[in-house]
């Protein structure tokens, strides 16, 4: 093993170290999840939700996508291309086809 390919080496593994302390560190930074800011009334009062949950559970309604937006989630997807033409043509359906060169993440 030459000098050049022990450097490659030594700089691959000083970045899988800095990624491993990074993942160790802002896991144990992170703050735990919370549950909702409901206060149950002693009495059989219903919940009072706080005013800034209140806001975040509005804001969280209009982000959330609705049925329609939604639609293609159920589509019945095909890994076999003859199997999707042939069902569209019984359908009388258009065909989506995807085609992609090189990784899936873009990394080419």
């Amino acid at each position: 093993m030459g000098p050049t390919m022990r450097n490659g080496l030594s700089v691959i593994a000083l970045v899988a170290l800095i990624i491993a302390i990074l993942r160790l560190l802002t896991l144990s930074v992170a703050p735990p999840l919370k549950t909702a800011a409901v206060r149950q009334s002693s009495r059989s009062q219903p919940a009072v939700i706080d005013g800034a949950e209140a806001r975040f559970r509005s804001r969280f309604d209009y982000i959330r996508p609705g049925g329609q937006e939604i639609g293609w989630q159920k589509i019945r997807w095909r890994l076999r291309l003859w199997g999707g033409v042939a069902e569209a043509q019984r359908r009388d359906k258009p065909i989506l086809f995807w085609m992609m060169n090189g990784h899936p993440l873009g990394f080419t």
